[in-house]
């Protein structure tokens, strides 16, 4: 794609600059579903991502969802140490990874949809309401995007079941934002 631009926790990129990418990984998390393998030493992922780029590793999509642990400053300050770039993902992941009496587990869908627009508009770890985690100096926004890529893992059992916009060539925002989102 000529002239595709990537958006990463730095700002914007042209995606021929990322070459080889860890399509999926997480540099900072924290879940009950792993008890005692958190990641959250910045100087121990910086050491890691300096030996994978020794290798050719040229960007990593982080993928850690909201109230796992994710530490949008954290990225960003990595990004900045290694010169890597690194695309923060948003979204949510399965019950087992949230705590019992997590707000998540009773959000209606229109407040996760919310929680996501507000990462993709106004850059991820922007404050978004009372019950914000993961907040931290926030990281480049995907506001200007053409394109929004969403990933869902097909075993969710937040009780909604996986969701995505009705037209993948509409704007995912413009659709989130008129409750566009079905049931896959």
């Amino acid at each position: 794609m000529p002239g595709a631009t990537v958006v990463t926790v730095t700002g914007p990129l042209s995606a021929a600059e990322l070459g080889v990418t860890d399509a999926h990984d997480h540099l900072f998390l924290r879940t009950p579903a792993l008890p005692g393998q958190e990641f959250d030493d910045l100087d121990r992922a910086v050491t890691e991502v300096r030996e994978a780029q020794a290798t050719g590793l040229g960007a990593i999509v982080e993928m850690t969802p909201i109230g796992c642990g994710r530490r949008p400053d954290l990225m960003r300050a990595l990004s900045e140490a290694t010169g890597l770039p690194v695309v923060a993902a948003t979204g949510y992941h399965r019950d087992a990874h949230y705590p019992s009496g997590h707000w998540v587990h009773d959000a209606p869908v229109g407040l996760l949809a919310e929680r996501i627009l507000v990462d993709l508009e106004g850059g991820r770890g922007a404050r978004h309401d009372r019950r914000a985690e993961d907040l931290g100096r926030p990281v480049a926004p995907a506001r200007d995007a053409d394109e929004v890529v969403v990933e869902t893992e097909g075993d969710d059992d937040l009780g909604r079941g996986g969701r995505q916009a009705d037209d993948p060539h509409a704007s995912s925002l413009g659709a989130a934002r008129e409750g566009a989102v079905s049931e896959v």
